[in-house]
């Protein structure tokens, strides 16, 4: 008798590829559940009888609103680690980035976006025609460690950083790009034309005494000269018609003269 062979067992299903974003938003689950979990072990510390408040104590500085550092900020803290070739050999591609951006005023502007290809791409960033540098308020930042995210970040953002942005990512096998906006507003969260506005109507409210005209006067118009109504005159013969007196087989002809005030008209003659 012939051994039947074992039967070989289904192949497992392939397991579905997570998208950037699933895989971000797992990892700041996790980051929120440790920081949770710190916070409560630390509880029991405040509230013990040798917790002391002292003055010289500070805090991390604040965003909009009120929390600590984003997690981007944190990141501007460590060096950046250089992007890794993901993919089949090819060009490359942005793969998540956000149409819209904001920023407070005097605070930091953090523009990220996914990126992949094989090489690993490099990565360029421009306002307008204008190459944002590495340097001063600009950094670049990049994290092959985290999904192959890149970033634009700006120090003490000021309102003329307001504007559209652009993204060049490259390498040996083509290009990609994409465009995104960047939107700056106060503490308050009003966005820069609006703030403008407001500044403007407070500087009216403020001027009690109304808006200094100078030496400007009063300018009282002119009486306009009326003009009197002067009376048609009526149709009249200006130079009338004569009588005249002619003998008969003596004088050949006799000619009759008159003139009318008013041209142009046709004269019918009858005797």
């Amino acid at each position: 008798m012939e051994e039947e062979e074992p039967k070989q067992e289904a192949s497992a299903a392939p397991e579905k590829k997570k998208s950037y974003k699933e895989i971000r938003e797992e990892q700041l689950a996790a980051e929120a559940a440790a920081k949770a979990a710190a916070e409560a072990a630390e509880e029991p510390k405040k509230s013990g009888p040798n917790f002391k408040i002292t003055k010289g104590r500070r805090r991390g500085s604040k965003d909009a609103a009120g929390d600590e550092k984003s997690e981007w900020e944190r990141r501007l803290d460590r060096p950046s680690v250089p992007l890794k070739a993901t993919g089949e050999p090819g060009p490359p591609k942005i793969v998540e980035i956000q149409e819209k951006y904001s920023a407070v005023e005097d605070q930091t502007a953090c523009c990220y976006m996914f990126v992949e290809g094989n090489p690993a791409p490099t990565f360029k960033f421009y306002k307008g025609a204008t190459i944002c540098q590495e340097g001063g308020r600009y950094k670049l930042v990049s994290d092959g460690d985290n999904n192959n995210m890149i970033m634009l970040a700006i120090t003490k953002v000021k309102t003329t950083d307001e504007g559209e942005y652009r993204v060049v990512i490259e390498n040996c096998h083509g290009t990609d790009e994409k465009s995104f906006m960047l939107y700056v507003s106060d503490s308050s969260g009003m966005d820069f034309r609006s703030m403008l506005k407001k500044k403007k109507y407070a500087k009216w409210g403020n001027d009690e005494e109304g808006p200094d005209w100078g030496d400007l006067k009063h300018n009282e118009k002119e009486e306009e000269p009326v003009l009197k109504k002067v009376k048609d005159k009526p149709d009249e013969w200006v130079v009338p018609l004569k009588d005249k007196t002619v003998k008969e087989l003596e004088d050949k002809k006799v000619v009759f003269q008159c003139t009318f005030s008013k041209a142009e008209q046709k004269a019918k003659w009858c005797f």
